[in-house]
């Protein structure tokens, strides 16, 4: 997140006030929102692209200039859901390994070492992933374990553990509420995962394969905003049956 300063900085630099750190010129330029590739001139400063510019000139000249040679430039892939102990990395390798191959962001539920180690684990994990250039996003896991009374875990996670993780850097929402039978049904430990992260002002990433009709509404209106496990065409294009889709989540009307 820009500080109030970083941002009156950037708006500088975009105006041209000041000198941007350098200018990749002879780039092929993918364009992610209208289908094109094109020619442009990309100035960035402090790390943060400043202008696309496919024919117009720079304001003002960088203060260097880097000649692409004609390579594609693209913005870096996000990966909105995924649990980085399963590539049985800690983050830091896990973030050499797949930033030069573009994915420069990530969300991620640590679940995985939360039902082994607790929140001492999933804080190793977000202290880990903080220290890398990529930006790893955590999600407060809010089934730990994922069905209580039927699994043995090494911590067991309350509203009380949720919104202490939600007071961590870097932990933006409470992740997959996979326990949506007890959702539907009123469980008052679902209920209070779910109240502490309405409270931090959290997203809420919901877990409901194969819910329809009554009980997806009433999912739905537990305050979970979306569902990262569609698993029919139904749920993912008709919008009376889970909301609408985007990219690997389909997010409930609001």
């Amino acid at each position: 997140m820009k500080t109030k300063e970083e941002k009156l900085e950037l708006i500088k630099a975009a105006m041209g006030e000041i000198a941007c750190d350098s200018t990749f010129v002879n780039v092929r330029f993918v364009n992610v929102f209208t289908g094109e590739i094109y020619p442009a001139e990309v100035d960035v400063y402090k790390g943060y692209v400043i202008h696309v510019r496919k024919d117009e000139k720079a304001i003002l000249p960088s203060k260097e200039v880097i000649d692409a040679k004609g390579l594609y430039m693209i913005p870096g892939y996000v990966d909105p859901h995924m649990h980085i102990e399963s590539t049985m990395l800690i983050p830091e390798n896990f973030a050499r390994v797949s930033v030069p191959w573009g994915t420069t962001c990530i969300n991620h539920d640590l679940h995985e070492i939360g039902n082994v180690l607790g929140i001492d684990g999933i804080r190793f994990m977000i202290e880990n992933g903080n220290k890398t250039r990529q930006r790893q996003y955590a999600m407060a896991s809010s089934c730990v374990p994922a069905v209580v009374n039927l699994e043995n875990a090494g911590a067991s996670f309350t509203s009380k553990e949720i919104s202490e993780l939600l007071d961590l850097e870097n932990v933006t929402a409470v992740a997959e509420i996979m326990d949506f039978v007890g959702v539907i049904k009123g469980d008052k430990r679902m209920h209070g995962i779910i109240e502490a992260g309405l409270e931090k002002n959290a997203f809420l990433q919901g877990h409901c394969p194969g819910l329809a009709g009554a009980g997806l509404d009433a999912y739905a209106i537990s305050g979970i905003e979306s569902d990262h496990e569609t698993s029919t065409p139904k749920e993912v294009v008709d919008p009376s049956a889970a909301g609408h889709a985007y990219g690997s989540e389909v997010f409930f009307p609001g």
